[in-house]
């Protein structure tokens, strides 16, 4: 019976510590402006530690702030993010995208931003 029980509190522990490093993941990203975006003074990328969880439209307003861009209001003037083309949905959390789209060694993961020309193809945040 103490086997058992061990084994049980060994194989939770075991659990425990792997939803810790799931739930507590994060990704380091470079958000770079797009080649077609009118350069503000600040061209540099900017990098933020994102946890696997959260969505890539909260790390908009940040970004925004670093290219310094400011925000409008208009549809037109949205923030949008894309990788190797491809344009990054914001339904979807950030580790699920990185896991989809990039392989596991390409850390920071290099994500190109863009202020215009929303892609048809991507349903808008509302």
């Amino acid at each position: 019976l103490r086997t058992t029980a061990s084994a049980g509190i060994a194989i939770m522990t075991t659990d425990l510590e792997v939803a810790r490093s799931v739930w507590g993941g994060r990704i380091a990203i470079a958000f770079q402006l797009a080649d077609d975006e009118p350069r503000a003074t600040n061209i540099d990328p900017y990098y933020m530690l994102v946890p696997r969880g959260a969505y890539i439209t909260l790390c908009g307003e940040r970004v925004r702030q670093h290219f310094q861009r400011p925000q409008t209001g208009s549809e037109e003037d949205e923030v949008w993010f894309e990788f190797n083309g491809l344009p990054l949905k914001w339904n979807v959390p950030v580790g699920v995208l990185f896991d989809c789209h990039s392989a596991q060694d390409s850390l920071p993961w290099k994500i190109t931003t863009h202020f215009s020309n929303f892609p048809n193809s991507v349903m808008r945040c509302p």
